[in-house]
């Protein structure tokens, strides 16, 4: 769990680098595993933009390759695990982990 957290900051860092640096060249990223619920919406949202380009995509899986393809195609829906409410839940969990360990103090979820 913590080394998904560190690459999750580690990329959020790379993205908002990328935004303040004037850009002459795009960003090149590559993805390592797609069975996370964030990678579907971090293809969503950064596939269209210029200053990013996603260079390679690792996962053994193929059905599940397939699948986020077809997420992304929006020719299905994400559920379950990948689901968008599953992922709120583990944003709120993950926001109040993080106040918790700034604070030292215990985080009640309602």
């Amino acid at each position: 769990m913590k080394r998904l957290l560190l690459f999750s900051l580690l990329l959020l860092a790379s993205l908002k680098l990328a935004q303040a640096l004037p850009a002459a060249e795009p960003l090149r990223l590559c993805m390592v595993g797609l069975v996370h619920g964030h990678a579907g919406g971090f293809l969503n949202r950064y596939l269209g933009r210029q200053d990013i380009r996603l260079v390679g995509i690792a996962e053994p899986d193929q059905d599940f390759l397939s699948y986020l393809i077809a997420v992304v195609r929006k020719e299905v829906k994400p559920s379950g695990l990948s689901s968008l409410e599953n992922n709120l839940i583990v944003t709120e969990i993950l926001d109040a982990a993080r106040t918790s360990a700034s604070t030292g103090k215990r985080v009640v979820l309602k």
